[in-house]
């Protein structure tokens, strides 16, 4: 009886034991199986859901301030790299306009005033001998109608006579009317005169050498009349002053727009090009200049460093609009009181641009 009572016993046992068993190995292995399909260990978070540590040390990047870029450069390094600034002063302008030019050869209204010459001796001994040879003509024309007294051959010879010189005549005038046509067309009417006025003070200036003829083409896009006159700049000379005296029947075939004929006491080649500079406004304009020095090219615009304090610079786009010796007159983004870098600018871009690059990498790394 007791061993019946055992034996029911382990059979109970194995009933209920084998059951869980069973299901605790299935476990197991479906928490396995999950954890070599995801790559998550037991006991481990997924790196992926973790935070990214945000103490990892501070980026180095370009600030703005006040919708500019600025930069931070140390003492130090301003004084290795040779960095120095500027104060801008008030300053007063008046707007112009550029222009070019070219000192005109005058050989060939030279040559058509030497033309003009002979042809006006040849007109002038035409003219005598056809004076002479009508009188002639008309003395026998007169005693062959009075009864005959001279032969129709001798009336004939003295008609043939007076109408050649006076052919002769009429072709000199002709030619001398070419010249002149020929002289204003390149010229224009103030030099063609003074080129074919005997005795011309005018154009003997030019015979000499003491002045000069630039033919100055103005912008088509420019509004206004020809300025009465206008500086004149050519090799790195010193500006001279340029006095208008007409336009120009011709235009130069290299600069497009309205060309105008300009005097100058100066001594320069044929051929020289020249830049013009004129007013465009008799109102003054107030602002500063920028120096040339001080301007840095970056994405096809001209920008300046303005510094800020004693190591953070402030990059300003500045405005192109009126370029003057060598730098551009502001009236905006600038005021007087602010330094301007102009020395070490490029360096400036440089390390601007190397914060930026250097900020986009750490931002990339995970």
């Amino acid at each position: 009886m007791i061993i019946f009572i055992l034996l029911a016993g382990v059979v109970a046992l194995l009933v209920y034991a084998v059951p869980q068993f069973w299901h605790g190995d299935a476990a197991t292995k479906t928490i396995a199986e999950s954890g070599e399909n995801t790559g998550v260990k037991p006991g481990r978070a997924d790196p992926k859901t973790t935070p990214r540590d945000q103490t990892s040390g501070p980026r180095r990047a370009a600030g703005a301030t006040g919708g500019f870029t600025s930069v931070k450069l140390s003492a130090a390094m301003q004084a290795q790299s040779g960095v120095s600034s500027e104060e801008l002063r008030a300053a007063n302008y008046q707007p112009e306009a550029v222009a070019y030019g070219t000192v005109l050869d005058l050989q060939s209204l030279t040559e058509l005033r030497t033309r003009f010459n002979a042809a006006l001796a040849e007109a002038e001994i035409a003219h005598s001998a056809m004076n002479v040879s009508e009188q002639e003509y008309e003395r026998v024309k007169a005693l062959y109608q009075d009864n005959q007294n001279t032969s129709l051959k001798a009336l004939q010879k003295a008609e043939q006579a007076f109408l050649s010189d006076k052919a002769r005549f009429e072709a000199a005038t002709s030619a001398i009317q070419d010249i002149k046509g020929s002289a204003r067309q390149q010229f224009g009417d103030v030099l063609a005169g003074w080129a074919l006025a005997g005795g011309s003070a005018e154009f003997q200036k030019f015979l000499k050498r003491e002045e000069i003829i630039i033919r100055v083409t103005l912008s088509p896009g420019l509004r206004i009349a020809a300025p009465s006159r206008v500086q004149v700049v050519a090799n790195n000379n010193p500006p001279v002053v340029a006095n208008l005296v007409s336009a120009s029947p011709q235009s130069d075939p290299a600069i497009l727009g309205t060309a105008y004929f300009y005097r100058a006491a100066a001594v320069l080649a044929a051929g020289t090009r020249v830049t013009a500079y004129f007013p465009t406004s008799g109102q003054l304009m107030k602002g500063v200049f920028i120096p040339g020095n001080a301007v840095v090219w970056f994405a096809g615009q001209a920008w300046s460093y303005v510094q800020l304090d004693p190591e953070r610079f402030e990059r300003r786009s500045v405005s192109e609009d009126y370029a003057h010796g060598g730098g551009f007159f502001v009236t905006q983004g600038f005021k007087p009181g602010d330094r301007v870098v102009v020395k070490g600018v490029q360096l400036l871009l440089s390390e601007e641009l190397r914060s930026e690059i250097q900020t986009g990498d750490n931002g990339d790394q995970g």
